[in-house]
């Protein structure tokens, strides 16, 4: 359609006000009429500024009624004169803004173009009352399909319409989207008395697709008449929707109305539901009864629940539990022992659900008598029961009478429960008469011991009341080992244990040696390599075979040497590989393991260690074996592993290792990893990230211009108080995400430092990018600083710097101000090619 012309009235109108209105507010008039002409001809994909400058003069009109009116003039004006889809829209959504029942005509022209009338409506909702609805109504009944139905749609938005108007007429037409529609409006109808009766009349003719909106929209006014308070008016539309004829969906819907409606029979009707065959509307009844009721409810539920079928009275009994009235306790403690599982099991859940200590008692008896999934199910109710103190008196009186499992069981709970003060009834029960008592007392000292009871354990390892206490005693010291995981704190008992342990125990002491690994427990252990016992020396080897520090290293190696037995020297060439990465000299002591290899077996042993290695060095060793067929894919398999760990340090050599693989194994598995990291490399080459990192840093306050500006630590002469540590998270192919090193934090700075080999003194650009602020210093001189809030991109910075021959001192540091924290850095010619033989190391330079 062609738009309407604007009008005089409007034309005059808007004179009239900026002639009127006060010079000294104008400045967003002027501003609108200075871009009115571009947004009357502008369209999508145009430049928006003008659009955005009419936009922000709208919202400062808002409190302002003068000044709003004249903008309003403006608006109308502008949408009258638009020709263009985007300017219709652009005017559409300002006069959503501050239109009144002036802009009503312009708008409504628009209800009948197809292109706009989507807006016009969404403008005109905004704006509301009768001369809104007058012309949605007219332009209704003016126009056809998706116009009509959009028409439809908004009158239902307002809620207020003629019922014998255009929506009246559109609930009877033949079109099932129109017909929807005119439901979908009448369920928003503000007088949901006066739209039943239309409803009621058109459903049972409506076809299926129609009838749907038509139920829904009766369920939707029946909710507006409860609140109203019109009972008998909603209970008339849930009756009709609660007979057995209807579909479950509308049935259950009509419940949960009927209980809010008729509340006298409200207990009878949720009752009747959950003995109902409809398995849809027994499920809503039950998901009913875990909302809070009259205690009478939960009576008459726990009573009706025992005659109901296994599945449904499952489903019933939880649900008694989520009601939290300790008047279902005794129900619910007989159903935990049925017969049948599916009921035990809910009973068991519903008593945890229930929460209340007196469950306590009943539970642990459950627990104590089943096994499998019911007792499962009872021990983790006991760890569900609330009132932390009631319960755990309840579950130490148990625990200190009564049957030997149920009593075992409250010990278990209690130490499942972290109760306080549990430690030395712990210590008291595990000297108790009964067997299964001590064994749970030493189970849960397993889980809640620390360093101080390790003596008292270690004396039951040596005095146990039973001999068959001797096992559950180590596996309590054994998991409390485990748990603490400080060998600091776990020595001394250790060291203490080991001076009174007759010879008997040495082997099982030796076995948490390297769990406590400290310089003297290291001393003990390989004393006993030279002791009498077979069994000793042996599970001293054993420990060496564990040890977590290199300072085992020399001992492994010798025994590696000397050891007959074939199984103990394997586990010493196996543990030589191992700590080898932990090493200050990793490829020396690689070198001394690959010399130690009498066999081919030891050799792909050796080699299945050294495929963890991370340095170029690593690479020399491994290569000439690539000509010892015997080995050969174990040892192309190490390269590759050792070139991908090792080219972000030295990519030439990293990629001659793996030309090496595709030379000699060109169809092996090998070679198709070496051929894809070759890709890789190439696709982000001369990235740095090898590093060593120290942070995060922050200032009070959390400013981080001040961040940016403080002298932290790793910019300073004295490194001695700096803790660098290898940047092993957050690497990518070019960028560096120090959020995975140091976690999500906001408003911290971080420092990464490195050394770079250059084979002569050259200039050379460093390449920098960083979310957000970064410097950079290069042989202890700042080349660089930008204090920015940015996202990370490669190569935000680039600054011209000269490199020494040999080692060059790198060093950064990276601000976070909140969002991402990232970095990324190059060393490129300053024509930004690559620098041949360039190096890196994570170390700085000597």
């Amino acid at each position: 359609m062609k738009p309407s012309v604007p009008s005089l009235a409007v034309t005059a109108a808007w004179l009239a006000c900026a002639l009127s209105f006060p010079l000294s507010a104008a400045d967003p008039l002027a501003t609108i009429d200075q871009d009115l002409p571009a947004a009357i001809a502008w369209d999508f994909g145009r430049d928006a500024a003008p659009l955005q400058r009419i936009e922000a003069a709208v919202v400062a009109s808002l409190d302002e009624p003068a000044l709003r009116e004249a903008v309003e003039y403006r608006l109308i004006h502008g949408l009258q004169t638009a020709r263009l889809r985007g300017a219709r829209d652009f005017f559409c959504r300002q006069l959503r803004t501050v239109g009144t029942e002036r802009a009503v005509p312009a708008l409504a022209a628009l209800l009948r173009d197809p292109d706009s009338a989507s807006m016009a409506r969404y403008a005109l909702e905004r704006i509301g009352g009768p001369r809104v609805v007058s012309a949605l109504e007219k332009a209704a009944e003016q126009t056809s399909g998706r116009l009509r139905i959009g028409c439809i749609e908004s009158l239902g938005r307002l809620g207020a319409f003629r019922l014998d108007g255009p929506v009246g007429e559109a609930l009877r037409s033949a079109d099932p989207a129109l017909a929807a529609a005119a439901a979908d409006a009448l369920a928003l109808y503000n007088k949901p008395a006066a739209a039943v009766p239309l409803l009621e009349k058109v459903r049972p003719q409506a076809p299926p697709a129609v009838r749907l909106h038509v139920d829904n929209a009766l369920l939707s006014l029946a909710e507006k008449l409860l609140a109203q308070g019109r009972w008998q008016a909603a209970r008339r539309i849930y009756q009709t929707f609660s007979a057995q004829d209807q579909p479950s969906h509308l049935r259950t819907a009509a419940l949960r109305g009927l209980l809010k409606a008729d509340p006298a029979s409200a207990l009878d009707r949720l009752c009747a539901a959950i003995e109902d065959p409809d398995p849809a509307v027994q499920a809503a009844a039950i998901a009913l009864v875990r909302e809070p009721g009259a205690p009478e409810a939960t009576r008459r539920l726990a009573k009706l629940s025992v005659r109901l079928p296994t599945a449904t009275r499952a489903l019933l009994l939880e649900a008694l539990g989520d009601r939290s009235d300790p008047l279902a306790l005794p129900t619910l403690v007989q159903a935990a022992r049925d017969r049948d599982e599916p009921v035990r099991l809910a009973a068991v859940r519903a008593l945890g659900a229930l929460g209340r200590p007196q469950a306590a008692e009943a539970l642990v008896a459950v627990a104590a008598e089943s096994g499998g999934a019911t007792q499962r199910a009872a021990r983790m109710a006991l760890l569900r029961l609330h009132r932390q103190e009631e319960t755990d008196r309840t579950l130490l009186r148990l625990a200190a009478e009564g049957e030997p499992a149920r009593r075992a069981e409250a010990i278990r709970a209690l130490a499942d429960r972290k109760s306080a003060n549990l430690l030395p009834r712990l210590l008291e029960w595990t000297r108790d008469p009964s067997p299964a008592v001590r064994r749970a007392a030493l189970a849960a000292l397993g889980r809640t011991a620390g360093p101080a009871e390790l003596p008292r354990l270690f004396a039951l390892l040596r005095n146990p009341v039973s001999a068959d206490d001797t096992s559950p005693a180590a596996a309590a010291i054994e998991a409390v080992f485990r748990r603490v995981n400080q060998p600091a704190l776990l020595a001394r008992p250790w060291l203490e244990a080991w001076q009174d342990a007759p010879a008997s125990l040495r082997p099982v002491l030796l076995e948490w040696a390297p769990l406590a690994a400290t310089a003297d427990t290291l001393r003990v252990v390989r004393q006993s390599l030279q002791a009498a016992d077979p069994a000793e020396r042996e599970a001293a080897v054993r420990a060496l075979a564990e040890w977590p520090t290199p300072d085992a290293a020399p001992d492994l190696l010798a025994l590696a040497r000397e050891l007959k037995a074939a199984n103990l020297r394997a586990l010493t060439l196996r543990a030589c590989v191992r700590l080898a990465g932990a090493s200050p000299r990793p490829d020396a002591m690689y070198r001394q393991a690959l010399a130690l290899g009498r066999s081919d077996a030891d050799l792909k042993m050796i080699l299945a260690g050294l495929a963890e290695a991370t340095t170029p060095e690593a690479l020399d060793l491994v290569e000439p074996l690539l000509a010892k067929p015997a080995v050969q894919a174990e040892a192309a398999a190490a390269l590759v592993r050792i070139a991908d760990h090792a080219r972000h340090r030295d990519a030439d050599r990293a990629k001659a290792a793996l030309e090496a693989v595709l030379r000699v194994r060109p169809d092996s598995p090998a070679a198709r990893e070496a051929r894809r990291i070759i890709n890789d490399m190439e696709k982000f080459e001369g990235y740095i990230l090898a590093w060593q990192a120290a942070g995060p840093y922050r200032v009070k306050g959390g400013d981080t211009k001040a961040i940016f500006e403080t002298a932290f630590p790793p910019e300073q002469e004295d490194q001695s108080a700096v803790d660098w540590t290898p940047l092993t998270k957050g690497l990518h192919d070019w960028d560096i995400n120090l959020e995975d090193q140091f976690g999500s934090l906001d408003r911290v700075a971080a420092y990464l430092r490195t050394a770079v080999w250059a084979p002569e003194a050259m200039p050379a650009r460093l390449e920098l990018g960083s979310d957000d602020a970064i410097k950079a210093w290069l042989n202890g001189r700042l080349v660089h600083a930008h204090y920015v809030t940015r996202g990370l991109a490669p190569a935000q910075d680039v600054v011209e710097v000269r490199l020494e021959k040999g080692w060059n001192r790198l060093l950064l540091k990276v601000v976070d101000n909140d969002g991402g924290w990232a970095v990324a850095c190059r060393i490129r010619r300053p024509d930004g090619r690559a620098i041949p033989g360039l190096k890196v190391r994570p170390a700085p330079a000597r």
